[in-house]
């Protein structure tokens, strides 16, 4: 593992008694991310560490990291244009892996689908189920502010060439994202599989 401060990013107190595989990837995930904002302005640091634990981007720009089997990335935007950008990598699941996972991952509909379909295989469709969730939540972490459960994110689209669409039935609180649907993106690259969702500005909760 390269040194922190040589790349003249801070390792958080709260990593720096963290095993060297956890240190590694967020260097990694950060060194990402400075990448990304600098493709807007090189002048840019890191992000930091927000008071809940997600990344802190600056200012103008919204932003996501993911890390997994010894990837890492990110992807930055400016704030004017999106609301929030989520990017998710995971690893291939196996067939037991899937069945075991399912029914926390899917809802009765996606599982109604999956059960409907001839091509599609579950070991995928729940993979991408999963990381395309991940990246929807982490696009609307930073405007909602709260968790949200697997199974209050539903895909309504989803094919093999890579294009999803996905929507929210939220809990208490959050009802005023049910209308909107969100579309997303992933890809299969060797046994991982990468995924993005970008949220154009929406209205914001009522008040």
């Amino acid at each position: 593992m390269q040194d922190p401060e040589a790349c003249n990013i801070t390792m958080p107190p709260t990593l720096q008694s963290a095993a060297r595989k956890r240190q590694a990837e967020f260097l990694a995930g950060r060194l990402c991310a400075r990448g990304a904002l600098h493709k807007f302005d090189p002048s840019l640091a890191a992000p930091g560490i927000d008071i809940d634990g997600a990344p802190f981007w600056p200012g103008s720009y919204v932003g996501s990291i993911s890390h997994s089997n010894g990837y890492a990335a990110a992807i930055a935007a400016p704030r004017q244009r999106y609301m929030g950008i989520g990017i998710d990598i995971e690893r291939k699941l196996t067939l037991l892996e899937a069945s075991e996972i399912s029914y926390e991952i899917l809802t009765t509909s996606e599982r109604r689908h999956l059960g409907k379909s001839k091509t599609d295989s579950s070991e995928a469709f729940i993979a991408s189920a999963f990381s395309l969730k991940e990246s929807l939540f982490k696009a609307l972490y930073p405007s909602i502010k709260q968790r949200l459960d697997f199974k209050e994110m539903e895909i309504t689209h989803w094919d093999r060439s890579g294009q999803a669409s996905l929507r929210v039935n939220p809990g208490q609180g959050l009802q005023w994202l049910s209308p909107y649907r969100f579309d997303a993106y992933f890809n299969w690259v060797n046994d991982l599989i990468f995924s993005v969702v970008a949220i154009e500005k929406i209205p914001s909760a009522p008040s």
